[in-house]
């Protein structure tokens, strides 16, 4: 029997019919920038047919009668993955990706690549990142207690009333609410089929940008998490201090620092136990390594894997606007017999 441990992620490439298609999968089932763009604009029998391929299961389409009008919302799941779409009864749509920490960071990249402008905001509960991109808007947001992270990615002009010019943090919780409504035993909705539709894309060169957004300070408020994807100067591990690319050698020696001290639970091994355990800590402004949150499918494992993170070095800290903060950072650990 042979030991295999992932630490990094696992692509292949497959390809899709319909209007999403050639896609880079990951190994735990993140979607792209491009996947979740191109849902913005794509029929709902297309994104279906797409997520049914890729193995997500369907769980419903209702209409919402209070909150906004009219709203019919469509949720898949896949794993821990949620996916909602929103149709507010005219064209386009808004998508809510719920997510693992460690598909969030290569996403607020991928996005990030392709921002004309971002903005950061962030309390005491919620850190937003908000990018603006050519063709939609998109809120990368995270709550300090939750284990996921959350997308929403709309374009502005499409939006109902009920929701156009919010600001970002307003507009979250308007959308969470309509995510989180009354089951149709309350008779508050009402269960549809889910049906193929044909939907008429208006195309507009100009941008529209809402005015709250551009007015409000980007400002990371300190004493508080910045995220990995966005931390001006990200934490330094030790043999980095000179690397001309701090994030990719930070990700590098942390694959290094789980491949020279893994050991595979023997109880594991003998009871055929295997599966990827999902690991976020962070980095503290002293440098020290701190809150430390694991899940995984079982004890044995979640157990190997903190004892790994509680041996790393101590780290020069991450700095925003030259100060030190709190940085989070996630890693699986896919633990695998063969």
């Amino acid at each position: 029997m042979r030991l295999i441990l992932y630490i990094n992620l696992l692509f292949t490439f497959t390809f899709f019919q319909g209007n999403l298609i050639y896609a880079q999968k990951y190994d735990y089932d993140c979607l792209h920038s491009f996947q979740l763009s191109k849902m913005l604009t794509s029929e709902l029998g297309d994104i279906a047919e797409f997520l049914d391929q890729e193995g997500w299961r369907f769980k419903g389409t209702r209409t919402i009668k209070n909150k906004i009008p009219n709203t019919q919302v469509s949720s898949w799941v896949s794993q821990d993955n949620e996916l909602y779409v929103l149709q507010f009864g005219g064209v386009g749509n808004m998508v809510y990706y719920i997510t693992y920490y460690s598909c969030s960071e290569s996403l607020d990249q991928e996005f990030l690549k392709d921002a004309t402008s971002s903005q950061t905001f962030s309390d005491d509960a919620l850190v937003i990142l908000a990018m603006q991109t050519p063709n939609s808007e998109v809120f990368s947001f995270s709550n300090a207690a939750d284990w996921n992270a959350r997308y929403i990615s709309f374009n502005a002009q499409y939006l109902p009333n009920g929701l156009r010019g919010l600001h970002p943090k307003a507009l979250i919780a308007q959308v969470s609410n309509i995510i989180e409504a009354p089951t149709p035993e309350s008779n508050e909705v009402s269960e549809v089929e889910l049906v193929r539709e044909e939907v008429v894309i208006e195309t507009s060169s100009e941008k529209r940008k809402d005015p709250q957004l551009a007015t409000v300070e980007k400002e990371f408020a300190l004493g508080i998490e910045v995220p990995f994807a966005v931390v001006e100067e990200v934490p330094v591990f030790p043999g980095c201090e000179s690397a001309s690319d701090n994030r990719a050698c930070f990700t590098e020696k942390m694959q290094e620092h789980i491949r020279l001290h893994f050991q595979y639970p023997e109880t594991a091994q003998k009871m055929g136990i295997q599966g990827r355990v999902q690991v976020v800590f962070t980095i503290q402004t002293d440098g020290s390594i701190g809150n430390i949150r694991l899940r995984g499918p079982d004890q044995n494992l979640e157990t190997e894997a903190l004892r790994i993170i509680k041996l790393l070095p101590k780290m020069t800290p991450g700095k925003q606007r030259g100060k030190p903060v709190s940085v989070p950072f996630s890693i699986p650990v896919t633990f695998r017999l063969k």
